[in-house]
């Protein structure tokens, strides 16, 4: 019995310090991931930053011209048939713009009506009229003046 002491401690021991070195590997294991999950969100944080400054740059130099957002504005008024005009002048207007957008990775530049309705998408111009605000909270909050807002999108038309 006292030979077999010293073998069944000495496992003992070399258990214990196995179950030391893998909880810490697993600690450091963590700490690595956690670590990467904040470099992750930095990276994307300050991305998101970039294009969020360059969509105001273009918009206060090149949407919010009186041209622009006068056609905006008639069109919130018009009728259908007037809108598919005021449409077709919105899209001359500003197609050159979107063409160099889209040469710098942009592959879609909406227009939206102050009723949340889809006014003049550049990527699928045929497709206009759309309620848009029921789906995306944000954009009804800045048609209602409570917020001004920037997302995002992944996926949509």
């Amino acid at each position: 019995m006292r030979a077999l002491r010293f073998p069944l401690a000495i496992l003992v021991m070399i258990s214990l310090l196995a179950l030391m070195v893998l909880a810490n590997y697993w600690r450091e294991i963590e700490i690595h991931q956690q670590h990467m999950r904040a470099t992750q969100e930095a990276a994307l944080s300050s991305q998101l930053m970039s294009y969020q400054r360059l969509y105001e740059l273009l918009y206060d130099n090149l949407f919010n011209t009186p041209e622009v957002t006068g056609l905006i504005e008639q069109a919130n008024l018009a009728d259908e048939g007037e809108q598919r005009r005021l449409r077709g002048r919105l899209y001359r207007l500003v197609f050159p713009t979107f063409k160099d957008l889209q040469r710098h990775d942009t592959r879609e530049l909406q227009f939206v009506l102050a009723n949340g309705h889809s006014f003049l998408r550049f990527n699928r111009p045929d497709l206009y009229g759309d309620p848009l605000a029921k789906q995306r909270p944000m954009l009804a909050q800045v048609l209602q003046g409570v917020a001004q807002g920037a997302v995002l999108e992944n996926g949509s038309v």
